[in-house]
This record gives C-alpha cells, structure tokens and sequence, in this order.
C-alpha cells in the first residue's frame, strides 16, 4: 500500500487477511492440481485404471491358469506377487520351475523332427528354418522359433523382417537377432517364450527384451560380496552373511534350476552354507523371482506391446521399471497411459477429486495451464498481502511505477521457485537409463586424453537439463530486476526528500551497502547452484548459469552506482555548492 497521514486504518489488516487467505488457498489448489510438466500424475493414472480397470490377476486368470507348472500362468502369478504392497519378502516367494524352452532343442533328432513334423510345411515355417544356412550356429534357436510359428506363437512381422535380414549378404544383424532369441529361451520355458513371442513385432524389440533380461539378471561379479582382510587377501569364500541386505541373501539353498532328471540344482552345491568362486561363476542367471524381470514379462504380455514397453524402459532405466510397476498396480488402464505417452510418473499427492483428475487426463495441456495460472494468481496476491503487512511510500509516478514493478519481478521469481520444485522432472537425471549401455566393456583408447569431438560435445550438453536451467536464469534474472528496481527507489526518494543536499549526500552515504546487494545475493545464487551441482549432478545444471547469477549481480551494481547513485550524488553537489551557507567536502 501506498503511505498514508495513518499508518493504523483498518482496511490495512483487512486487505493482509483477505490477500492472505487468497494466496493461500491459489497456491495450495495449484500445487495439488493433478497436472505436471512432461509427468503423469498419480490422480491421472488412477482415473485411467477406472476407465479399464482390470488387474494382473484377472488377466492371469483370463488366459487360464492351466495345470502345467512351465505355463506363462506361474510367471504373472509371480509378477502379481511382486506388484503387492508391500512386496512379499524373496524367501516367501515361490521358486519359479525352469525348464529353458531352448535345451530340448539343441540335439540333431529334435530339429529333425520339427522340420519333418506335417505342421512345418507351412511357407512361414519353412522360411524360418532356411534362416539355418545364414546362421548355422543358432541351428537349435531357429528350430525352436520355427515350431513356435507352427503353432501360431511367433509374430509374422518379425518373421518377415528375419527372412529380410536372411537374404542380405551381410547376416550379422541376423545373428544378433537369434542371439537375443536364444537368450530369452534361455530364461524362460517354451509356454512363457510363446506368449512373448506373438507380440513381438521387430528384431530391434526382441533385442531390447534380450538385453533388459541380461541386465535384470545379471551375476554380480564374486568380488562384490568376498571380503578382503586387512593384509589385502581373499579367502575366496562368500557366506550368507555377506549377501545380508542385498537381492541376493535368500539363495543359499535356493533352487535355481532342474536338471535333466528334474532334480534341484542348487546355489550352495554341498550345502554348507558357503559360496565359492566356482560355485560362483557356474551360475547362468539370477533366478527371475529376485529380479524386476517378470514384471517386464507381465507388461509386455498383458499389453501386447514389447516394443513401447523396451522403448520405455530404454528411455528411463530402472527408475521407469518402477513408475511402470506403479501403473501396473492400478491397472490396465493406467499401464497403458504410460505406455503410450512415454512419461515419468508422479509420486506426488492430488487433490483427491475425481472431477481434476478426468480433467487433467482428457487435456493434459490445459489442466497444467491451469495449474500454472492458479500459481501465477496466487504469487501476485501474495506479494499483495505482503505489501499490505507493510507500508510503502512513494514520492512519485516514477516510484509507483518502480513498485508494481518490483512486486511483479519478485511475483515471477517466486513462482519459477515453485515451477522449479514442483515437477518431477526437472530433478531426474538426464540420459539416466541403464539399458543403453553397453554390457560389454570397451577397449580403453592408448590417448589417456583425447581430443573432444562434436559427438562427445553433444553428449555432454544433453545430460543438462534445458528447462530447469532456463528456469534458473529466469529467476536470477527476475530477482535482480527487483534488486535494481529497489535500489533506484531508494536513490529517487533519498533525492526527493526532504532536507538540506549535504543530508542527502550522507543519506546516500549511508546506503552503500544496499546498493551492493545485488553483488551480494549473486554471489550467494552462484554459490549455492554450484554446491547443488557438485552434490546432486544429476539435476543437469550448467555452469553457465551458475555464473549467471554472479554476473547479473555485477550488472546490477553497476547501473545502479554508474547510472544512478554518481547521477544523484553529481546533482546534490551542484545543489549544494550553489546555495549559500553550504560547504561540500
């Protein structure tokens, strides 16, 4: 508010309760709004499970649980168990019967008679065998996907596009193809492979399946678990105790596998309760019930998509196998809406109101420009409330002007604050996924220091985070326009108040460190972005606009002491040496 003769009426503590209470309420029904940047909100899955709100277990149940214990049934089942909150403890799970769909297939008399059987006179069938003299080596992986696709299991497109790569004189592709194909055999029995196989339309999909189950299944290396003592020796030895807080501390003993007898192969071969290095080593996989892998298993079944489900963990790594247990939880609907659009998902709480959350998820768009607006609103009243709570004075049109623009300025910096903490997004990690990498090392270069290049350049500027840097340079920016505004007013009311120019010049005086605020307060933004950077790097922040903060500040002192502080201090000394009686020293 502008000053008044008194500073006590009423309508002072009127406007503070009333901005107050609106600001207040703006700003928490903003917050809450069920819409986030580039995030699905928890509300919005939730309203997308009502729509089809079908659950793993009834899908499960929908296929037929079946008596055979190597069906597709055991590995949902598991999946469903896992997706429980909270999740049942490993030792309570129930071991999963393995019975690699691939082993029967590498004798010679098994190929024999799947290519002799009357169901492989089929074109597609017999397209698939031919595959043999482009890629002898995976003779039982093509016999294996040549009797799915007798039985209707195999999906055309992928045999398509593996007799395409077949008829190239460069078959390598091929061969990854059929390697991926004998991975997944490998993991799962023939019923589990077919029910992946009919959905999986490119061998870019099966390769991406391939290696997110090498990755979830992975060995560790016996290093990680062996103690060493303080002479620096291995005693080559793990024992349970030293798997204690780890995916892995319910294995002693744990069936793993059956042999061709169908008797249990065990972790801990001679059962007394250690590990050793061989023991170690000899194991092919991690078994899938401590793994992450069955839900990937459930998603791409129960959505028939393979391809959007390796697209999306490809793009979010492990913390998007979680957001896409989160969905699975609350439905089919839910799993689908993240599946087709591809975005995180929001552990953040809504309002709760089903009307928001159908809103949001019909027009995503409009329901985070509503969200934006009612934090625009809330900001502005608040600064209003705030100059209400206290008195302002203004000794013109230009410090009225200043004001509004001061209180705009700090309304802005405010609200990109909550933008900033408000979404998700802007604190996940940029290019974060681990199924990019390679899993195999690459031959380290004998340059210890090589020449940066463009690609190397471009990796490094997209691990920044654009939009949350943007935001910061916004905001520093914003908060030293009010810094510069609050100076220039307090130089222009120092000018025009009231007493002889020698008072005025020591007023002045008095308020150097006020004009050196905006130094101060760029250099404590610089300082805090860069300790943000140096302990959270993953934010993706800049250098650039680390620094930004600091220069703003110096730009900021400068006009005002150049422009403003030297204009006012020339004219009060012209001032005062042309009234009689006055001295300037």
């Amino acid at each position: 508010m502008l000053k008044s003769n008194d500073t006590d009426k009423p309508y002072l503590l009127h406007h503070l309760i009333i901005h107050g209470v609106l600001a207040v309420a703006f700003l928490m029904v903003g917050w809450l709004f069920p819409a986030q940047y580039r995030t699905l909100h928890t509300d919005a899955l939730a309203q997308a499970s009502v729509v089809e709100g079908q659950t793993l277990e009834e899908f499960r149940d929908h296929l037929g649980a079946g008596t055979d214990p190597l069906s597709a049934a055991p590995l949902l089942d598991l999946a469903a168990k896992q997706l429980e909150q909270p999740a049942p403890l490993p030792e309570k799970l129930s071991p999963l019967p393995i019975a690699p769909a691939l082993d029967s297939y590498f004798a010679p008399a098994r190929q024999r008679e799947i290519a002799n059987h009357p169901s492989s006179q089929s074109e597609l069938v017999k397209r698939l065998l031919a595959l043999k003299s482009q890629a002898p080596n995976y003779a039982a992986a093509i016999t294996l996907a040549a009797r799915l696709q007798a039985n209707g299991q195999f999906h055309q497109d992928l045999n398509l596009q593996l007799h395409r790569l077949g008829q190239e004189a460069n078959a390598d592709e091929l061969r990854e193809a059929m390697h991926a194909f004998s991975l997944l055999a490998s993991r799962l029995t023939e019923p589990q492979l077919g029910r992946l196989m009919r959905h999986t339309e490119s061998p870019l999909t099966l390769m991406r399946l391939a290696k997110i189950a090498k990755l979830q299944t992975l060995v560790p290396p016996f290093d990680t678990f062996n103690e060493v003592d303080e002479n620096g020796k291995s005693d080559d030895l793990i024992i349970a105790d030293e798997l204690i807080g780890t995916p892995f501390h319910h294995l002693f003993g744990h069936t793993v596998e059956r042999n061709a007898q169908g008797q249990p192969i065990r972790w801990d071969a001679d059962g007394n309760g250690e590990l050793t290095r061989e023991e170690w080593t000899a194991l092919p996989f991690i078994p899938l019930e401590f793994t992450e892998f069955p839900a990937v298993y459930a998603a791409s079944v129960w959505s028939g998509q393979p391809e959007a489900v390796t697209r999306y963990l490809m793009s979010h790594g492990r913390p998007g196998t979680r957001w896409l247990q989160d969905a699975m939880r609350q439905g089919r609907g839910a799993m689908k809406l993240v599946l087709a659009q591809q975005l995180p998902v929001s552990d953040r709480a809504g309002l709760g109101l089903d009307s928001a959350a159908a809103f949001s998820l019909r027009h995503p768009s409009w329901a985070l420009f509503v969200k934006f607006l009612l934090l625009g609103l809330g900001c502005i009243i608040l600064m209003r409330a705030w100059n209400s709570f206290f008195t302002v004075s203004a000794t013109g049109a230009n410090a009225v002007r200043d004001f509004i623009l001061r209180r705009r300025a700090m309304a802005c910096a405010l609200f990109l604050a909550l933008v900033a903490l408000g979404e998700p997004i802007f604190l996940q990690p940029a290019q974060s996924s681990e199924y990019t990498v390679s899993i195999n090392l690459p031959v380290l270069s004998e340059d210890e220091n090589p020449t940066p290049t463009p690609e190397t350049n471009n990796a490094m500027l997209a691990t920044t985070n654009i939009v949350l840097n943007t935001i910061l340079f916004v905001a520093f920016a914003a908060i030293q326009i009010f810094v510069y505004l609050t100076c220039k007013s307090k130089v222009e009311e120092v000018r025009h108040g009231a007493g002889d120019p020698l008072l005025k010049l020591r007023l002045l005086e008095n308020e150097d460190n006020l004009f050196d605020m905006g130094l101060y307060i760029g250099i404590a933004g610089t300082a805090l972005t860069l300790a943000i950077k140096m302990l959270l790097p993953q934010f993706g922040i800049s250098l650039s606009v680390a620094y930004a903060s600091n220069i703003f500040g110096i730009l900021c002192v400068a006009l005002v002491k150049i422009h403003h502080v030297r204009g006012a201090r020339q004219q009060l000394i012209m001032e005062a040496e042309a009234t009689p009686g006055t001295q300037t020293h």
